[in-house]
């Protein structure tokens, strides 16, 4: 979008494409690019606390009724 592709356009899930900061730093050898505008807040919390942290459905589903998470 720029000379150094410092801002890019990507495809965002309310506005259909949003302009943002590119990837920084970026390497010739390993080209890391945006695929997307950031989710949801909390669209992956089930995940994290299941498969990162180790709670099991019946811990998360209690601490979620206790509003602690």
């Amino acid at each position: 979008m720029t000379a150094l592709d410092m801002i890019t356009r990507v495809p965002g899930r309310d506005f259909g494409s949003v302009v943002m900061a590119n990837v920084v730093p970026r390497f010739t050898v390993d080209l890391a690019q945006m695929r997307n505008a950031a989710g949801n807040v909390g669209q992956d919390n089930r995940e994290v606390y299941q498969d990162w942290l180790g709670f099991r459905k019946g811990e998360i589903e209690q601490l979620s009724r206790k509003k602690m998470i």
